[in-house]
């Protein structure tokens, strides 16, 4: 499953996935590699994704342009960038979970643009493989409003689905509402004392932020949004 292709009039390329094959690609990536988390042990090893599964060479300490968190050059081989200082605060003692999850955030996002837009680096008619790609900003990756650019925003679905694959993240939320509610009654307010709970699970469990835990939590349907 690579996506189906689409040329522009302008003789652009773009693929186009439905969200459930990018879940799809995402836990199936994992499973291939034997990342595949449980329950029980619910942290993806996402630099081994990327390093030994997706056989990319990883900087973790590049100097990248301001604002920039990380970029991979499609190549032989792959070579993914990731912001020095992203690095260092991820990786002190008594780094916060935000950074941990930022830091996190990147080398997934990263990861889901080579499991999904690999194929439209293949070499050309001339032998030749493209040597750039997008560089991944923290607006592109953080905030919660949606980039512009398609290889963007699939990016960011994917590396929801690497970093919480949809089948772990769904058994563990609804286990854990069956224990707090009587029946469960998802989605649950998000600012409520229940939705601050699953919010906090999510974060300690998967080791992402807060922000990418209340995004994938409202898009499994466990929280919703307050007006």
């Amino acid at each position: 499953m690579t996506g189906r292709l689409r040329i522009g009039n302008d003789g652009s390329r773009r693929l186009w996935y439905a969200l459930h094959e990018i879940e799809t690609l995402g836990e199936a990536l994992l499973s291939d590699a034997g990342l595949l988390p449980t329950i029980d042990a619910p942290r993806v090893d996402v630099e081994s994704l990327l390093e030994q599964h997706l056989r990319a060479e990883v900087d973790y300490g590049a100097t990248t342009p301001p604002g920039v968190l990380g970029y991979t050059v499609f190549g032989e081989p792959v070579r993914v960038s990731i912001d020095r200082r992203l690095t260092d605060r991820a990786t002190v003692d008594g780094a916060t979970a935000g950074d941990i999850g930022r830091w996190r955030a990147t080398l997934a996002h990263e990861a889901a643009h080579i499991l999904l837009h690999g194929s439209l680096f293949a070499v050309d008619a001339g032998g030749r493989v493209p040597r750039s790609f997008a560089r991944c900003s923290g607006a592109t990756i953080e905030r919660a409003t949606e980039p512009k650019d398609w290889r963007e925003i699939q990016a960011n679905l994917g590396m929801a689905a690497l970093l919480m694959p949809a089948s772990v993240f769904d058994a563990m939320l609804t286990r854990l509402l069956l224990a707090e509610t009587k029946p469960p009654i998802p989605p649950v307010p998000t600012d409520s004392r229940l939705g601050r709970i699953v919010v906090d699970t999510v974060v300690d469990a998967f080791q992402v932020s807060r922000q990418a835990a209340g995004i994938r939590c409202v898009g499994r349907g466990f929280l919703r949004p307050v007006d």
